[in-house]
């Protein structure tokens, strides 16, 4: 099998009131054996009212090729992630939560796939294959599960996860889309999927099991049912238009 090089990795870090975790998921980023392939680490932060951007700081001083976008007002997850991609620079891209729920080390299977020039699009599955995974709210379960078959009905495009924090895109093609995405706040991934849906006969896109240690309120989750119910919206409207 023919390996293609991927010369670089993208990871766009949408950060919001994350002074606690940020510092160690950007180290768990780093030590990531990516083998020959380089990371860029772009952070972008919501305009935090805790201490984000001083971590920023001292991350980027630390580490002066990590990059850093600071919105002038806050915008919503979509919009600092719209932020990062067309900032980004990497073959792949790939958007991680500041929260530690997601493990950075599984972007090494997700990019084997990239290597092996197999796909466009990998989704990484919190819902398949045997990777360890934290149960929180049977209701959150219970709503992703109910949204991602609307979308695949809607769609045509049977994913098992379309509210995964880990999708790794071509470069090229997430980088050529972004400046049309409309969502600002937790509506990136019903847009991204239908747009990848409508694009799906020219797209190659797998999905891998991925690890998931999910957070609880109590411990800073930050989507609410009202976020849900606009995520039904957001998906009905994102596939009709």
């Amino acid at each position: 099998m023919q390996i293609k090089s991927i010369k670089k990795l993208s990871v766009i870090i949408p950060c919001y009131n994350e002074a606690p975790t940020l510092e160690v998921l950007v180290n768990e980023v780093l030590a990531v054996d990516l083998g020959k392939t380089q990371r860029e680490i772009i952070l972008i932060d919501d305009c935090s009212t805790d201490a984000t951007r001083d971590v920023i700081k001292a991350l980027r001083a630390k580490h002066p090729s990590i990059k850093s976008i600071l919105q002038k007002k806050n915008s919503g997850k979509g919009a600092a992630v719209k932020a990062g991609i067309l900032s980004s620079t990497g073959d792949v891209v790939i958007v991680q939560d500041a929260d530690r729920e997601y493990d950075p080390r599984d972007y090494i299977v997700m990019l084997d796939i990239f290597r092996e020039d197999r796909a466009d699009v990998v989704f990484g599955s919190r819902f398949s294959g045997g990777s360890p995974r934290r149960v929180v709210y049977l209701a959150n379960t219970i709503a992703n599960k109910f949204m991602t078959r609307l979308s695949a009905l809607l769609s045509g495009l049977y994913v098992t996860d379309i509210h995964t924090c880990y999708i790794m895109f071509d470069g090229d093609w997430i980088r050529e889309r972004a400046p049309r995405l409309r969502a600002k706040r937790f509506g990136f991934n019903p847009e991204i999927v239908a747009k990848i849906a409508k694009e799906k006969e020219h797209l190659r896109i797998c999905e891998v099991g991925i690890s998931y240690y999910g957070r609880t309120k109590s411990e800073g989750k930050k989507i609410g049912v009202k976020d849900g119910i606009k995520a039904i919206w957001e998906i009905v409207y994102f596939n009709l238009t």
